[in-house]
Formats: C-alpha cells, sequence, structure tokens
C-alpha cells in the first residue's frame, strides 16, 4: 500500500499547472500540450524573434540561466558592417605603404 502512495506523490509532484490555462502538464515540459504555449524562456524569445524578421536571438551558452538577448537586425547588421571597416582600415593601413 505504502508503494503505490509513493508512486502517486512521485507522479504528482512530477506535474505542474500550465501558466496559461492552468492544465496539468509535466514539470519539465517546455510547451503546453493543451493550450500550445511556449513555457520555456529561451524557446519563447527564439520563437517570438523568428517570427519578428528583424530581430536575431543571442544565447549564452557558457550562462543558460542567463536571459536569451534579443538584437534587432539592423543594430546586428551595423555592427557586421563595423567589424568588416575596421578590418579593412587595418588591412590597409598595414599593406597599403610600399
Amino acid at each position: 500500500m505504502d508503494i503505490e502512495k509513493q508512486e502517486k506523490q512521485d507522479e504528482q509532484e512530477e506535474q505542474k499547472r500550465c501558466v496559461f490555462c492552468g492544465e496539468k502538464i509535466l514539470a519539465i515540459a517546455k510547451k503546453c500540450k493543451h493550450c500550445g504555449e511556449i513555457l520555456d524562456v529561451v524557446l519563447r524569445a527564439a520563437f517570438e524573434a523568428d517570427k519578428n524578421e528583424n530581430s536575431k536571438v543571442f544565447i549564452n551558452n557558457n550562462n543558460p540561466s542567463s536571459p536569451p538577448v534579443i538584437v534587432k537586425k539592423d543594430e546586428a547588421d551595423l555592427a557586421g558592417c563595423l567589424v568588416w571597416i575596421i578590418g579593412f582600415v587595418i588591412f590597409a593601413a598595414i599593406f597599403g605603404k610600399h
């Protein structure tokens, strides 16, 4: 009898309620099977950025608990251009003199 109670208790501990619809789901669920909402912060940020093509999501793999950084595409493109310009100036300064 104690084994059955322990198994039921283990099953209940492994579940939680979805914060969006209130239905019971697995505690480790990243997406609710009832309402389809994404519960995982990183996945939600990636999904939102994917919907908005003007953004990119950067995830710190060294610290998974840190929140994802969402950067507008224009800002990321500007940073990339600056890197190329600085690289070109350095290249010209080194190899441009005879």
